[in-house]
């Protein structure tokens, strides 16, 4: 019996998706560790009661599975591509070696020449499913389109480690937020609240230690490419049940 057209495309995808399972079970372990430090102190030369919290550096697996997950699903895309473009309805066929290199899963935020040449190599039947998965046809936020972010994400790991850029969390405290923000100094890995001793000493300031963490990834120096780390999930859900599914009819 021969092997169906897409059992390495769904195998690619079962693998990311048994990374996914990792990097949760490693994210857990780490934030039931002592992930943050909490540290309370007078700063006397400066006149302010100090609340710093520390975030503690990831475990260096975390990127590296990041990194496999992105490069495995994204994989998953470019194999579904070549057993599309290989259909025997394609008129394109046969690929010479130069047309057969750009085979890959277009993933565009604009639509351009480029991407039109790309959408050639493709069967008639598939151009409108491929077209219709774009990040442009999102007109305002592209950049929000899973695909669009899986594909920065891989286009990153292919040139360094994921940059696990920072860990955001708010801890709570127990008097209106409007009067104490502006006590707030970001840190590199973590915050401090620096509170003026007067008005510490003046007001019932409690802060919980408890704190809810979330981690954020990026591009170094890039604060305008984001992606929360439970975005993930949603990104792998979008390809294993939203984008592979609709080329199956084209197999039958």
């Amino acid at each position: 019996m021969p092997e169906h057209p897409l059992l390495y495309v769904n195998l690619k995808a079962d693998w990311a998706n048994k990374r996914l399972k990792q990097l949760h079970a490693v994210r857990k372990r780490w934030m039931n560790s002592k992930a943050h430090t909490v540290r309370e102190y007078d700063d006397f030369e400066h006149g302010v009661h100090v609340f710093q919290f520390e975030v503690a550096r990831a475990p260096n697996c975390l990127p590296l599975l990041i990194g496999d997950f992105v490069s495995c699903l994204r994989s998953s895309l470019d194999q579904l591509a070549w057993s599309v473009a290989n259909l025997p309805c394609n008129q394109a066929l046969p690929f010479d070696e130069r047309a057969a290199r750009k085979i890959s899963f277009p993933i565009c935020k604009q639509d351009c020449r480029k991407y039109r040449d790309l959408l050639e190599l493709f069967p008639s039947t598939a151009t409108k499913i491929i077209d219709d998965l774009q990040p442009y046809k999102r007109e305002r936020t592209p950049e929000e389109h899973p695909l669009w972010q899986l594909n920065e994400l891989w286009n990153i790991d292919k040139h360094k480690i994921i940059p696990v850029n920072s860990v955001a969390f708010e801890p709570s405290f127990s008097i209106p937020k409007t009067e104490w923000e502006s006590f707030i100094e970001i840190l590199g890995d973590g915050l401090k609240v620096n509170f003026p001793t007067a008005f510490f000493n003046e007001r019932d300031v409690y802060l919980k230690p408890e704190i809810a963490m979330q981690i954020v990834l990026g591009r170094e120096m890039d604060p305008s490419f984001e992606v929360w780390f439970d975005r993930l999930t949603e990104i792998n859900d979008f390809v294993r049940n939203d984008v592979i599914p609709k080329f199956m009819g084209l197999f039958s």
